[in-house]
């Protein structure tokens, strides 16, 4: 026999609500592992919720056996547990899969064990409970404990997951507290119960109270955020549903309790008419005894009281306060249960007492009236429930199909053809909604999209065309630059003479411009290192004149001051071989002021767009001394003995084309070469080289002057070999410019100095 019960009512919203939730996660294409966990989840909750409707329903002691699937609650647990492991990524899976293997063993054992202890069992019928049960107290409590054991499990891995420093915590920790929301006020409730503090009742009534709110929560939470692929049409009717059912249980919860008091005072109006007509009843049975103590009703007579009756019954009655003392009826009333001989329900009996007469009447009602009543007025709460469901699941898809699915659908059709390729799709719209505007912009985009792409295929087949004609063009200005270069070089060409020597003083030259160019098929160079060396008389004596150079930039730019400085210098070389300027500047150290003056003032009219590093100086034929003036530029180095060293120099000139200082005093310094000696003039180039980086993407230029006097030893003054040598410390970045100077002196006397020294003159 199927009868429908306010329980049924409660625990069919969960299972239902759980069987779909499940449905839907588990539709889920390419789902996550957690996704699956929390789908088994909801699937096995379901279950739980199904067996305590099936116990509901069926009024036959086999609604006992619902007990077997009550366990499946316990697998529940397991996998909350194991959804921490996996949520929001995979963490400690090897420590995951044992758990789940001990869990699951445990759980094996305990089944087997509780339907071991209740197959032997015959079920009793709980008034409470209103369902057929095993009284197996140890077998119960022994589940409590467990599932209490499960849920400390539970709460363990959610509090090490939600612990731990990684994106998604926070997460994680309302996810944990809605599993304890969802499961731990039921299995709290269902240890006090079986260990007598509360109803079985209450615990059905805590069990559906709190299951619904969880899951709808639960729920809301994942949809908000998973990473999976979920569909849109299957999170609104998700989250409908959810919210229906919500809603829908609470306003019964404030309804169907009072179907309860309806059933009572519906009951004890007919008793009070048939006492008070003294008639006989139609379909109870009616019994008068002697009074008796009605707080305590024999056990004979009733199984367990169920319900008192106190202001409900009088109210019931319709009557005034005196016909109630007239009647006899102010004494309290009672509702109980009789069980027949197999222990079956059989009758709802109240008895009602009359202290006056000293006489108590039992009204008897069948049971079967009850489950009848309740099935009749339940019914029509279950129907609503049903339909609603019925249209929320499939009538949804109807009423969003024009105004949401329709118009998504369409537009996620047109983006999977414009990823196959298609950029012909145009998608139509009705309504300019959110969604219309998303769609007329999809077809802007496309429509750009295909201009661009159609641009770019016209542009992909005249590509070749296009870049041999600007590649003719690069070559033809190269070529035409590469002329400007070569006929640059030209003018610079005279100035770079080849090595110079007479019999006292021998003077080498090694160039090597950064910017090398091919023309015609000929390499040549181009910079602004500059070296010159020449022959002039001052006051009778022969000397040598020379110069370092190094113009500012490189290429076009620093061969251009190369040049003017050539020009310049070789000018006043061509008047130091006059007799006239021998007598105007009849000491070294004037030729050398006169020469930079004159350099100098015309670099001044290029405005410091063009400045000059340089050493000026002059190799006395006869005696050796050497001359120097230094316009900031590197120290020259001396090789004494096979022992390389710098002239250091307490004061340097300003660059050439610097406007003068007139507080600064004009340095000449002196140095006398002896025999064996050779002098080393270089350009920074010697200096700036590139070393290997020690990390990568961080240039690394030597700092190290002394690199330079190291390869002048190792290669014994030799030019090309100290090139060479450089090379090999580190690339080399700048224009390379370097002068060797020997002194050869007919006579030699006396001894010469270990160590250079340097004298200074103040002009």
């Amino acid at each position: 026999m199927l009868k429908i019960t306010f329980f049924t009512f409660g625990t069919l919203i969960v299972a239902i609500f759980m069987f779909v939730m499940a449905v839907l996660l588990l539709r889920i294409q390419k789902r996550a592992i957690s996704t699956n966990f929390l789908a088994a989840t909801y699937l096995l909750i379901g279950c739980h919720a199904l067996a305590f409707v099936m116990a509901s329903v069926l009024v036959h002691p086999l609604g006992a056996y619902h007990r077997w699937m009550v366990l499946l609650v316990v697998p529940s647990l397991i996998c909350m547990t194991q959804f921490f492991f996996y949520y929001p990524n995979p963490r400690s899976t090897v420590l995951a899969r044992r758990l789940f293997v001990i869990q699951m063993f445990m759980w094996i054992l305990f089944c087997g064990f509780y339907i071991f202890r209740t197959a032997g069992v015959s079920p009793v019928f709980d008034p409470a409970e209103q369902s057929w049960v095993f009284r197996v107290p140890d077998a119960n409590k022994a589940l409590g404990i467990l599932l209490l054991v499960y849920v400390l499990a539970l709460m363990v891995a959610g509090i090490w997951r939600a612990s731990r420093r990684e994106p998604g915590a926070i997460h994680a920790w309302m996810f944990l507290g809605l599993f304890l929301l969802l499961v731990l006020p039921p299995v709290v409730a269902n240890g006090l119960s079986r260990a007598g503090i509360i109803s079985r009742s209450t615990f059905l009534s805590i069990y559906i109270f709190f299951m619904v709110p969880g899951a709808f929560s639960l729920l809301v939470l994942y949809i908000n955020t998973t990473s999976d692929r979920t569909r849109f049409i299957g999170r609104i009717v998700a989250v409908c549903l959810g919210s229906f059912l919500l809603l829908f249980y609470w306003a019964a919860l404030i309804q169907l309790p009072l179907l309860e008091r309806s059933y009572d005072q519906l009951n004890i109006q007919k008793a009070f008419q048939a006492i008070h007509a003294g008639t006989e009843p139609e379909g109870f049975s009616l019994e008068r005894r002697p009074s008796v103590d009605t707080h305590s009703i024999p056990e004979a007579t009733a199984e367990i009281p169920v319900q008192k009756d106190s202001a409900d019954f009088k109210e019931a009655l319709g009557l005034s306060q005196q016909e109630l003392r007239s009647s006899g009826l102010e004494a309290e009333n009672f509702r109980f249960l009789r069980m027949d001989s197999a222990g079956s329900p059989a009758y709802f009996s109240y008895v009602i007492g009359d202290p006056s007469s000293g006489v108590e009447h039992e009204a008897n009602f069948p049971y079967s009236s009850y489950r009848d009543f309740m099935n009749d007025a339940i019914g029509r709460y279950v129907v609503v429930l049903l339909l609603a469901i019925a249209v929320i699941l499939v009538g949804f898809r109807f009423f969003f199909k024009g105004a949401l699915w329709n118009p998504l659908q369409s537009l996620l059709s047109g983006i999977r053809k414009v990823n196959e390729g298609d950029l012909s799709i145009r998608i139509p719209f009705r309504v300019y909604d959110e969604i219309g505007f998303l769609t007329e912009t999809f077809n802007q985009m496309v429509s750009s999209i295909q201009e661009a792409r159609s641009q770019l295929a016209n542009h992909a087949e005249t590509l070749e065309i296009e870049v041999d004609r600007r590649t003719q063009e690069l070559q033809k200005m190269l070529e035409q630059q590469q002329g400007d270069y070569y006929l640059t070089s030209l003018l610079l060409k005279p100035f770079g003479r080849a090595n110079f020597r007479n019999d006292s003083v021998g003077i080498e030259f090694f160039t090597r411009q950064k910017k090398e160019f091919t023309f015609k098929n000929q390499s040549y160079e181009i910079g602004g290192d500059l070296s010159m060396a020449d022959r002039i008389s001052i006051d009778g004596r022969p000397f040598t004149a020379f110069v370092n150079a190094d113009a500012m930039g490189k290429s076009i730019q620093g061969a251009g001051g190369a040049i003017v400085l050539g020009s310049v210098f070789g000018a006043i070389l061509q008047r130091g071989q006059t007799q006239e300027t021998a007598q105007i500047y009849n000491t070294p150290e004037r030729w050398l002021r006169a020469a930079y003056k004159e350099l100098s003032r015309v670099f001044e009219m290029f405005n410091g767009n063009m400045l000059i590093t340089a050493i000026l100086g002059l190799v006395d034929e006869t005696s050796g001394t050497v001359y120097l003036v230094n316009a900031d530029h590197p120290f020259p180095a001396v090789l004494r003995k096979n022992r390389a060293s710098f002239l250091r120099m307490r004061d340097v000139q300003g660059r050439l084309g610097m406007p003068p200082d007139q507080g600064h005093k004009f340095i000449v310094h002196t140095f006398k070469l002896q025999a064996g000696d050779a002098m080393f003039l270089g350009s920074d180039g010697k200096d700036d080289l590139e070393l290997e980086p020690a990390n990568e993407g961080i240039r690394s230029i030597n700092e190290d002057d002394k690199v330079f006097l190291r390869q002048i030893e190792k290669h014994r003054g030799d030019l090309q070999s100290i090139y060479h040598g450089l090379r090999e410390v580190g690339s080399i970045t700048d224009d390379l410019s370097l002068v060797k100077i020997e002194f050869y002196p007919v006579h030699i006397n006396g001894r010469s100095p270990s160590k250079p020294e340097v004298s200074v003159q103040t002009i």
